[in-house]
């Protein structure tokens, strides 16, 4: 819109648009960020306060470990045997220790049969594979955002930077008294143009890097919360559900913006980066010459047969993986395992915490409250 308020000389009845595509930018961003920072408050704050320690790889072994428990790598959290019949999400797990616990208080004398006959059960993952397909799908369905990350870079890039307008009235109505909106906006013709300078800057910093930022924010909180979901079940569903973040944007700019801006985004057509005229005024056999002058090498139909996007999603999964892996967890005895959990010092956990959390992390305590083997 600033776009098309700028070509119109910064008209009045543009201004109330512009104004408000500004504030829904703004608003989407930071709807966005809230929801990303909320699910990394309760990773890294409320469940640790609740005594969870990172998920990591414990019961990936399950299959094996419900046969045969004698491996150290079907050892679980409080360091007895992973099985089927032993294995709950965290939830469970809490409340079956609480009731064996309050059992002891209550009857100490019989502590000893207690904790032989109420047994809470471990901590893991149902299926490890199925975690790793559930965070592969996701990866796919946000790398849509960042081919539009890159389309936008690309844009800014080729547009030229000029003060070119950016619609084009049709043939007007004799009569301007019974000119109308909708009337205007069946006229207008709108297409991306050239832009000067300083609205180059200005979309790079205010849409572009942010975009970006939201981008490796919504991959790496996305990947850790799937990453700590046990169930499969819920890693199914939460890995569909996380991708919504990334239609916020279009949902809000759909039901909170006006109807004639939504019909202006809508009719603006895409920069061409070719002379179609050139190509209108080919042959058929002038087309087929200059296709036969760009047929491919051998090598370079090689590297077309390359899933790239596939490829791309599987170096995406690798590196958010393995950096959730170097980050919660250790490699102990083949297998990682959780670090030493620590309670946060508070409730704080901001936006730095959950974009740099490597270097911003959330303040703790010395002691740790649970450690494995300990």
């Amino acid at each position: 819109m600033p776009q098309l308020a700028r070509t119109a000389r910064w008209h009045r009845s543009f201004l109330p648009h512009v104004t408000s595509s500004f504030f829904y930018l703004f608003l989407c961003m930071f709807v966005h960020a809230s929801m990303l920072v909320y699910i990394g408050k309760e990773l890294h704050v409320m469940n640790l306060f609740a005594g969870q320690m990172y998920l990591c790889d414990f019961g990936a072994e399950l299959a094996g470990c419900t046969l045969d428990d004698s491996s150290e790598s079907c050892v679980g959290p409080y360091g007895t045997t992973v099985t089927a019949p032993r294995l709950y999400s965290w939830s469970q797990l809490a409340t079956r220790t609480f009731v064996r616990d309050s059992l002891v208080g209550v009857f100490p004398d019989q502590e000893e049969s207690i904790r032989k006959v109420a047994d809470p059960g471990e901590y893991g993952i149902e299926s490890y594979y199925c975690r790793l397909l559930c965070c592969l799908v996701y990866v796919i369905s946000i790398i849509q955002e960042l081919d539009n990350i890159f389309n936008m870079m690309k844009l800014l890039y080729y547009i030229p930077t000029e003060d070119e307008p950016w619609f084009t009235l049709g043939q007007e109505d004799e009569d301007p008294a019974s000119e109308t909106m909708e009337k205007w906006l069946s006229q207008v013709e709108v297409k991306v143009a050239g832009m000067p300078r300083t609205w180059k800057i200005v979309n790079v910093l205010l849409v572009l890097v942010p975009k970006m930022m939201l981008w490796e924010m919504t991959a790496s909180t996305g990947i850790n919360f799937l990453m700590e979901t046990g169930g499969i079940d819920d890693i199914i569903v939460n890995s569909v559900a996380l991708g919504f973040m990334l239609q916020l944007d279009e949902v809000l700019t759909d039901a909170m913006m006006s109807r004639e801006v939504n019909v202006l985004l809508d009719e603006c057509k895409d920069y061409p980066l070719f002379d179609e005229g050139e190509v209108q005024t080919r042959n058929d056999e002038e087309t087929l010459n200059k296709l036969e002058a760009l047929k491919p090498s051998s090598l370079r139909l090689a590297w077309e047969l390359i899933p790239r996007s596939l490829v791309l999603a599987l170096l995406l999964l690798f590196y958010y993986v393995y950096r959730y892996y170097t980050l919660h967890c250790e490699f102990v005895d083949g297998r990682w395992v959780s670090k030493d959990m620590h309670l946060p010092t508070s409730l704080t956990f901001s936006i730095a915490n959950s974009f740099l959390g490597r270097f911003f992390p959330v303040n703790a305590a010395e002691q740790p409250y649970w450690s494995f083997g300990g």
